[in-house]
């Protein structure tokens, strides 16, 4: 083989190594960009302090923020606004940990505002354009709880603690709990009753009412001691479905004086003793007796720790029973 043909040899083997990485080269460039474009993890989660949607020049319209302006108060906002930069709509969570919403005017004047109130009801605060309150929407159950301490059509005073909901589907049940200062007789728990049920009628519709009158030391949690009443179809709480809600036609209104245990609320009570201490040997009774030593060791335990007499710690429970005290 002479040098001209040993030459073009070596040239062609070139061109065809060239040849071969160029489509080395073009195969690894093309699945690096499939593996960018098909393969690419996609994160379960985005997180960040905010987001922003922006017009075409550059102006922020919707923003998701961990806080509502600097010393708001306000944290985890949604907020809308319009062309100037004004807010129109804000969603927050309170510094308590409760949810609000409000619109603005287009100069960032609050119009309507819906939160939850301190202890979790719901407020609806309506502004005039110079941002004075106008009206003040409270949820019905809040306004029936408040007021109620004393009121110049009852004689006695009372007053509404909670008010729970309790009800089945489209039956409205509601249970009332009532401090009273003293265990009421029959006509006492009527004149309570009639009045906190007709303030029923006007903000809350039901099928049934359950009122529990409680002393001044008792339990609220725990079983009522001062009387009790069903207001409800035939006067049987079991029956609130058998009516419609608000149709108040049949219901009747069903009294127990006393307290739920049955015990007489006459029962002397114990003297020699502080108020505060009687439920402190009150509750380590109870606590004993759940811990399983049983009635008779419970009470001589209780006994001995507090020195007093077997024959008193008796006592004691019973007039805690009656009372409703705190038990564990």
């Amino acid at each position: 083989m002479n040098f001209e043909k040993r030459l073009e040899f070596v040239e062609r083997q070139n061109r065809q190594m060239k040849f071969c990485i160029i489509i080395l080269l073009s195969f690894g460039t093309l699945s690096f960009i499939l593996g960018l474009t098909t393969n690419q993890d996609i994160p379960d989660v985005i997180r960040a302090r905010a987001f922003q949607v922006v017009s075409k020049d550059g102006k922020v319209l919707v923003a998701i923020e961990d806080t509502l302006g600097l010393n708001t108060g306000k944290v985890g906002s949604i907020v809308i606004q319009n062309q100037k930069g004004k807010s129109i709509v804000e969603i927050w969570q309170t510094s308590n940990g409760q949810g609000a919403v409000s619109t603005l005017n287009e100069n960032g004047q609050y119009l309507v505002k819906v939160e939850a109130t301190k202890d979790g009801s719901g407020a609806i605060n309506i502004f005039d354009s110079n941002g004075r309150n106008l009206t003040q929407l409270e949820s019905q159950l809040q306004k029936l709880k408040s007021g109620n301490l004393t009121n110049s059509k009852t004689s006695v005073g009372y007053k509404i603690i909670s008010i729970d909901d309790i009800s089945v589907g489209q039956t409205r049940r509601y249970n009332v709990r009532v401090r009273v200062g003293h265990t009421l007789n029959y006509s006492e728990i009527k004149q309570i009753s009639e009045k906190i049920i007709e303030d029923f009628k006007s903000k809350e519709p039901h099928n049934a009412l359950s009122l529990l009158f409680y002393l001044p030391d008792s339990d609220l949690n725990g079983h009522y001691t001062a009387g009790m009443a069903e207001w409800a179809p035939f006067g049987d709480w079991a029956r609130a479905d058998e009516v419609q809600t608000g149709d108040y036609s049949k219901h009747r209104l069903s009294i127990t004086t006393g307290n739920a245990t049955g015990i007489a609320p006459s029962t002397p009570k114990v003297t020699g003793l502080s108020l505060s201490l009687k439920k402190r040997i009150f509750y380590d009774l109870v606590k004993a007796q759940d811990d399983g030593v049983g009635d008779i060791k419970a009470y001589e335990i209780i006994a001995k720790k507090y020195k007093i007499s077997i024959e008193k710690a008796k006592k004691i429970a019973v007039e805690g029973v009656v009372n409703g005290w705190p038990m564990p």
